[in-house]
């Protein structure tokens, strides 16, 4: 299997390893990735990792989960190579908060509805994670956790999204899969996940290792 991507990653002249997975030592950890396990960690509410940018925006994700043949599954986009943010990178479902949307968890589910097809009521929310900041491009997002209830012909929103894919949390967790780095601009831990043809990098990737590190670390 071929790791990793072709996505561009913006690394500055310093740059140093950084810590390893919170799930480095574990035996097994596809196996302690449940839907029972990750419940409880989202349930535990941690502080939010906001920075303060002007012109800051609000936006929300959606991190879908769903039952694969060989286990948990998530489902993440790769935006176009002509995208108007984010060209050709990974990234979970979402965008801007709507000034009709009530909530981050409205956001969420509308724009994968608009993203990829998937339809709202087909998505059982179980919670949220905490907000985080983009400096680069001022947003502060709200990941929201849910289940996708059942199969789907997913329709990618062609003038912004490439492909979808369902990626085996057990791919993710595998321990060539992940590192990180250590950037000084001032000094940043910036995460990767090294999947089959792909890298997830930047705020999807420190959504994903913010997650896991809950199951792992609780």
């Amino acid at each position: 299997m071929a790791r990793g991507g072709k996505q561009f990653v913006p690394r500055p002249a310093a740059v140093g390893p950084g810590p390893p997975a919170a799930w480095a030592g574990v035996a097994d950890p596809a196996a302690e990735l449940t839907r029972g396990s990750v419940e409880a960690a989202v349930a535990v509410r941690r502080p939010d990792q906001v920075i303060a940018v002007p012109g800051m925006r609000d936006a929300a994700v959606l991190v879908p989960f769903v039952d694969g043949a060989a286990g948990l599954e998530l489902i993440l986009v790769k935006r176009g190579s002509t995208a108007p943010s984010h060209a050709g990178e990974i990234a979970f479902p979402g965008g801007i908060c709507d000034v009709a949307d009530p909530d981050p968890v409205t956001t969420a589910l509308r724009e994968a509805e608009e993203e990829v097809g998937l339809a709202r009521g087909d998505v059982d929310v179980i919670g949220s994670l905490e907000r985080v900041s983009t400096v680069a491009t001022a947003f502060t997002v709200t990941p929201v956790v849910g289940w996708v209830a059942q199969e789907h012909d997913w329709v990618p929103q062609p003038d912004e999204i490439d492909a979808v894919l369902r990626v085996p949390v057990a791919e993710l967790v595998d321990p060539h899969a992940y590192h990180s780095e250590t950037w000084v601009r001032p000094e940043w831990q910036v995460h990767f996940f090294d999947i089959e043809g792909e890298t997830i990098w930047g705020l999807t990737a420190r959504i994903l290792t913010g997650l896991l590190q809950r199951v792992f670390e609780r």
